[in-house]
């Protein structure tokens, strides 16, 4: 693999991120916002550098992210009682940011299926492989592999 490959292939898994992930309400969500919204969801009352850590994503881009969906009414923001200089962030009570954080634990099949319907089922299996074994060594501490769904065992 060249680095122009390597391009190519972010672009077609960042597709199928995007497909897999579908659309939430009225406008879809920047990868980004859906991972900021998520750990804010999961990990109320969290400070911006902590959930730029867990997030793996720039503290300016987070504390942006944060600034514009508190004033859309999504997350309310606090001074940590403890360390005034820190910010505390948390899903505004009421609001509809649990039904826009979209279910990220759901397989990404159908995504991938999306973007390339004409896949056979051995060649989703081996997709399927790769990219948990690519995720494995890069990302490490993750979830267990996913299950062959029914419809890929039957084919």
């Amino acid at each position: 693999m060249n680095i122009a490959e390597l391009h190519r292939l972010v672009r077609v898994l960042r597709e199928i991120a995007s497909s897999s992930t579908g659309g939430t309400g009225d406008r879809q969500m920047s990868a980004g916002m859906v991972a900021i919204m998520q750990d804010v969801t999961g990990h109320p009352d969290s400070a911006i550098g902590d959930i730029a850590e867990r997030t793996g994503l720039a503290q300016s881009f987070v504390s942006k992210t944060v600034v514009r969906l508190r004033e859309q009414g999504v997350f309310q923001v606090s001074q940590d009682p403890r360390d005034g200089r820190r910010t505390l962030v948390a899903v505004r009570p009421g609001s509809v940011a649990r039904k826009q954080v979209p279910d990220t634990s759901t397989p990404i099949e159908e995504g991938v299926r999306a973007v390339f319907p004409e896949l056979t089922d051995a060649q989703m299996n081996r997709i399927m492989l790769g990219l948990s074994v690519l995720a494995d060594e890069i990302l490490g501490d993750r979830t267990p592999e996913p299950q062959i769904s029914a419809h890929r065992a039957r084919n």
